[in-house]
């Protein structure tokens, strides 16, 4: 399970080990015939004075890579990629992405089943999943009749104080995002760009955008520069790391600022705990409205 003590620990480098020795196994795999193309448009809205988070459409599995290699290669410039924590479940996936410093998000549902399979000893079903879940944000209230509606086992999970382990959940997970943050921070502060992709699934169509991007963007005061890959699935045509030729678009927008026209007015202020259930209430609205700008960017 993802903790606060392995988030603390991730290796944020100044030189992520892991993406120079991936880069050059990936220039060996896009110079073999059929040769990978990789092509990047916009390249001038990048921001050469600070770093940005980029926002990208997410075609396949890997096509962050290509775009990746090419700011390496051409600009020595990292991108440090969010990566949804169960990834970091299987030993050997978990030491690449380690090493290749991207960084474990952990959302609620993640630390829900892996809370429920620590203390039952397996992953909660979706009909329990939902039921805690519902809990949680409030849709459902605590009492003994409301939990009559669920299994057994979901209610060993919550005794034997329902509202003590709901408080559990949401402080577990405050504190997983509060360490997120401050690994953006580190990557931010040695000057490398956060890589996101906003739909959080991948899709060759543009889905609608989850807003996280929007919340760690104005807790971080970061520009975000939209991004449209095309061309990539065609190369990573399976779950195998390696590309079969083919050319890889990336078209670059300019960037959008915290302060400027198109999101300007909908800048917060406060202090926030991205994620959280408190921000989500107090600014939902907004970053909506934000993450909504940005998918069109992109599209």
């Amino acid at each position: 399970m993802i903790t606060t003590e392995l988030l603390q620990n991730c290796p944020i480098t100044e030189r992520p080990w892991g993406q120079r020795w991936w880069a050059k196994f990936l220039t060996f795999n896009y110079g073999l015939p059929p040769a990978v193309n990789v092509v990047i448009e916009g390249l001038e809205n990048i921001p050469k004075d600070r770093p940005v988070c980029f926002a990208m459409n997410h075609t396949d599995r890997y096509n962050c890579w290509p775009f990746q290699w090419y700011l390496l290669r051409n600009k020595e410039q990292y991108a440090v990629t969010w990566v949804k924590a169960k990834y970091y479940q299987n030993f050997l996936v978990r030491n690449f992405l380690l090493s290749t410093s991207n960084v474990p998000l952990a959302s609620r549902g993640y630390v829900i089943s892996a809370k429920f399979k620590d203390v039952i000893g397996r992953s909660p079903n979706s009909k329990e999943y939902r039921f805690i879940r519902n809990l949680l944000d409030g849709r459902l209230d605590v009492n003994e009749e409301t939990l009559l509606e669920t299994t057994s086992e979901c209610r060993q999970f919550l005794a034997p104080a329902p509202t003590q382990r709901l408080q559990q959940l949401h402080s577990e997970f405050n504190a997983l995002s509060e360490e997120v943050v401050n690994l953006n921070q580190k990557a931010l502060d040695l000057g490398h760009h956060i890589l996101v992709f906003p739909q959080g699934t991948r899709s060759k169509r543009l889905l609608s955008g989850h807003t996280g991007i929007a919340q760690m963007t104005q807790r971080l005061n970061l520009d975000i520069v939209p991004i449209g890959c095309m061309g990539s699935e065609q190369s990573y045509r399976g779950n195998l790391p390696w590309a079969k030729g083919g050319t890889i678009r990336y078209n670059i927008g300019k960037p959008i600022t915290t302060t400027g026209d198109q999101i300007g007015s909908l800048r917060i202020q406060d202090s926030f705990t991205p994620f959280s259930h408190t921000a989500q209430k107090l600014y939902g609205n907004r970053f909506r409205k934000i993450t909504d700008i940005v998918m069109d960017e992109i599209n």
